[in-house]
């Protein structure tokens, strides 16, 4: 996938360009756990992330290491209004309104 580019700040926050939009995404692993659990994590991080550091109209981005299935998937974008990336057999991948909304492939 093509159209995504991260920076940092010099902490352990970074942000990251996903075609128009500027994103702070939360980036967790599923191991062994259900991918609902690595979601639930992510969440949470990235609605602390935008209330205390900024800025509070910030697109949020999960990352995670796998595919979380079709339904998380339909979950993270259609209710929650999130973007929603991960990496399958060493490609970035993104469900579909991921992809759609930052015009990338």
């Amino acid at each position: 996938m093509s159209g995504v580019a991260v920076s940092s700040s010099g902490g352990s926050l970074f942000t990251a360009e996903v075609g128009r939009y500027r994103v702070h995404p939360a980036s967790t692993r599923l191991g062994y756990r259900h991918p609902g659990f690595a979601i639930r994590e992510a969440v949470g991080q990235l609605m602390e992330y935008r209330h205390f550091l900024g800025p509070h109209d910030a697109q949020l981005c999960i990352l995670l290491d796998g595919n979380p299935g079709h339904a998380l998937t339909s979950y993270v974008e259609d209710v929650l209004g999130f973007l929603i990336l991960w990496v399958e057999s060493g490609t970035l991948q993104g469900g579909e309104r991921t992809r759609v909304s930052a015009s990338v492939a």
